[in-house]
């Protein structure tokens, strides 16, 4: 917040949200969510300083938030501490708060989404994970869909896990419903509001050209029938010296702005088409073509790893006030902080340099970290499930891997993305939020300590030294004449932190009496207790 003032404009932060935003014009390359949820609001009562001041806030935000989950699940301190560093104290991620861009809105809301997804299970009342957490999950999931696109792969996340964690197939299939409804309604929202500018259903308009940048880095069109608008696309150059799919989709050099002359109004549609006839004609080729970009990630540190990618230098902190000429201009800059109630852009040399050594030598999560996480998340997960098959606790005890599977399932899917359309390292940083937080699950389930059958532990309270003043304390609690209901469940819970809540989530929630059987029995007629 010294260092750079009043924030960090990337072209997209012009381009894509601040020139949108007087007439809320949803018909540009990316959905303008940010500008409708955080930006207009913040600037209608302050400025641009108090945008990054509280991406800065959802940051420290989302870490509380994992923290807070690690620790209801079992984690020790300093495993949730670790699982939380890449949110806190990797560069790259304080870099993308402290730009004016839609990433740090984005994360926080699926941050939220997955914690409240996750928290009752296990250690919770079963009973919560009900109608109102499900709806507000898939709420802000659809939130984030209308922030930055890739958003709508996390239905399939959410919905797996409501129909795994939701109880009987009658109620997760009501459970299911809700969710979906919850996720549509933002998303059908902006569809509507976006149908008003352009006459189409749609979040957006760039997903034919990107995915264009994808297959044109592979695509051969020889014995492939095309439609004859669409024969631009195809390029001869010899597949080893094109560019990556960057230039493809984004560079005006490229065929895709070639078909935007000719078909303005269906240049990304038609680029769509063409994109999936050749991955239907090349699938092979598609899937390692992505499959070489996602790798990617795993590198120990942050550089470029091919010269056709997106250069990581746009998202590290630079030692004067960052620029991109000719979009990005110091006077650019200086008239949109006036205009929104800012001085001029400054830089002070000292922090600008301190940040970048940071970022440059210590100051960012190491690639394999995440391929450790989605080890330990997987390992987790499988121990925990078959814990609960072999105990016969059911889903009690195989609710605790699926909070680990479910951070797991959302950050790769954003990650894969991500790279469906090109590798950047901007597209990476929620798998940095997502994934840690997912390992440190599979860490708790894949540690802990199972519960001994009961048979071993006869006598445990007499080896405890029973009665304890605890135990005096809670006996004396207990009235005089107290008198039961006809059904009572005793669970024994002495010194049982760690398993008592897969035991409570298996406990049927209704149970009902048996119809007498001759005159002489005195048993309750037959209705349900709770």
């Amino acid at each position: 917040m010294i260092g750079y003032r009043p924030a960090i404009f990337y072209v997209d932060s012009v381009a894509s949200y601040l020139l949108p935003l007087p007439t809320r014009d949803p018909t540009g390359q990316d959905p303008i969510g940010y500008d409708l949820y955080l930006l207009e609001p913040v600037l209608r009562v302050g400025n641009l300083t108090m945008v990054v001041a509280l991406q800065h806030v959802l940051g420290l935000g989302m870490a509380l938030a994992g923290y807070a989950l690690l620790r209801r699940k079992g984690a020790g301190r300093w495993l949730a501490a670790l699982a939380t560093v890449p949110v806190l104290l990797d560069a790259y991620q304080v870099q993308i708060e402290h730009n004016i861009m839609a990433d740090p809105l984005f994360e926080a809301l699926v941050v939220a989404a997955l914690v409240g997804l996750a928290w009752p299970f296990p250690g919770g009342l079963a009973s919560r994970f009900g109608w109102a957490l499900v709806g507000a999950a898939g709420l802000l999931l659809g939130f984030a869909a209308t922030v930055r696109q890739v958003g709508e792969v996390l239905v399939l996340p959410l919905l797996l896990y409501v129909l795994l964690a939701g109880g009987r197939w009658r109620y997760r299939l009501a459970l299911g419903t809700a969710a979906l409804a919850g996720f549509a309604l933002p998303v059908a929202a902006y569809a509507s509001y976006y149908h008003v500018f352009t006459g189409r259903y749609a979040i957006s308009h760039a997903g034919g050209n990107a995915l264009y940048g994808r297959v044109a880095t592979f695509a051969d069109c020889t014995g492939l029938v095309l439609p004859a608008e669409e024969q631009v696309l195809c390029t001869d150059l010899p597949r080893d010296e094109r560019p990556g799919p960057d230039y493809w989709a984004h560079d005006p050099t490229s065929p895709f702005f070639t078909l935007q002359l000719t078909a303005p109004d269906r240049a990304d549609d038609l680029a769509g088409d063409f994109a999936l006839r050749i991955i239907r004609h090349q699938p092979l080729d598609f899937a390692a073509s992505v499959g070489a970009d996602a790798v990617k990630v795993l590198s120990w540190q942050r550089a470029d790893r091919s010269p056709f990618d997106p250069p990581v230098e746009r998202w590290r902190f630079q030692t004067g006030f960052p620029t991109f000429p000719d979009l990005v201009t110091l006077d650019l800059v200086s008239r949109l902080s006036h205009q929104y109630g800012d001085g001029d852009p400054v830089a002070v040399t000292p922090v600008a340099r301190l940040l970048r050594g940071y970022q440059l030598s210590v100051g960012y999560t190491p690639g394999p970290v995440l391929g450790l996480s989605v080890l330990l998340a997987l390992a987790g997960a499988v121990r925990a499930w078959r814990i609960g098959g072999r105990a016969g606790s059911g889903r009690g005890s195989r609710a605790a891997a699926l909070p680990a599977l479910l951070f797991l399932g959302a950050g790769l899917l954003i990650l894969l993305a991500g790279d469906v359309v090109t590798f950047s390292w901007r597209y990476q940083l929620p798998g940095f939020v997502l994934l840690p937080i997912a390992g440190a699950l599979g860490a708790v389930a894949l540690f802990r300590r199972q519960p001994r059958p009961a048979g071993e532990r006869a006598g445990f309270p007499e080896r405890a030294g029973f009665p304890e003043p605890a135990d005096q304390a809670a006996l004396a609690t207990i009235e005089a004449g107290l008198r039961f209901p006809p059904i009572v469940v005793l669970i024994a819970a002495y010194q049982e932190a760690a398993g008592i809540g897969p035991v409570l989530d298996a406990v049927p929630t209704a149970v009902r009496t048996v119809r007498p059987t001759s005159p002489a029995h005195t048993a309750p007629s037959p209705v349900p207790y709770r």
